[in-house]
Order: structure tokens, then sequence, then C-alpha cells
């Protein structure tokens, strides 16, 4: 019996530790601090140390992260969270004081909608601890004023 009931928990502590590896579904709404407006473009980093789960920030402010592909989801752990490409376009005429990123060929130019602070996993100061218990995590960002 004793070795029944050692198996058995064995058994159990197994199971545990390759569920702890699943991954969960996670998404969220990122928006504008100031009005609480959606932020309407853009990519979304979930950053572990290991691996970065990624996805596309809907014109709505919605998010859907994964690793292999978005929405497969992500492990529980302790990740960075930035940004790539939050981004308007505007036309140069009225660009007095824009930063210029890039130009497009319709004499159109792009400027960042958030602080550079959040392009990268090692300046951001978004930090996010997933365990599982919810699968949603919204995020307010500050708009830059032009």
């Amino acid at each position: 019996m004793k070795t029944n009931s050692t198996s058995i928990a064995l058994f159990f502590c197994v199971c545990c530790l390759i569920g702890c590896n699943k991954n969960m579904p996670l998404s969220g709404k990122v928006t504008f601090a100031d009005d609480n407006t959606p932020v309407p473009c853009g990519m979304i980093y979930f950053d572990n140390g290991q691996q970065v789960g990624r996805g596309n920030i809907q014109p709505d402010g919605n998010y859907t992260i994964g690793f292999e592909k978005t929405a497969n989801g992500i492990p529980a752990g302790e990740y960075k969270v930035y940004f790539s490409n939050v981004v308007e376009a505007v036309e140069n005429k009225a660009a007095n004081n824009i930063t210029k990123i890039s130009s497009f060929g319709d004499g159109a130019s792009i400027r960042p909608l958030i602080d550079k602070k959040y392009d990268q996993a090692e300046t951001t100061d978004i930090h996010f601890k997933f365990d599982g218990s919810t699968n949603k995590f919204d995020i307010k960002l500050a708009r830059i004023k032009n």
C-alpha cells in the first residue's frame, strides 16, 4: 500500500509540473490614460527573459497574446511589457513639431503616440505577474503631447 500511495503522489506531482508549463490565454485592452480612448495600433510584447509573447493591438485597443502564433497564450511567469509601432500618420504640412521616424511616398510622416521608454524590455516600467488566475490585463499608457 505504501508503494501505491507514493506512486500516486509522484504521478500528481508530475502532472502539476507539466501543467505549469502550459500556455494560458491572455488578452486585454490598451488605452490612453488621459481620456480612456483605445490605443489604435501597434504590437504588444510580453518578455519573461527567455521567450517573448506578442500580439497585435486592434483599432479598438484590444489584444491577444501568443508565442508561436497569436492567441495561443503564454506560460505563467513574470513579464516585462513593451510596445512597437504605436504611431500615427500626419501630413508634413501640418507637422511643425513632429519627431519624424520615417516618411511615406505621399508626403506623410509618422509620429510616436507613446514615450520611447515603452519600446524595449530594458526601459519599460510595465511589469505583469501572470499566474493564470486571470486572463485579462488592461493597460493605460500616457499619450505623448504634441
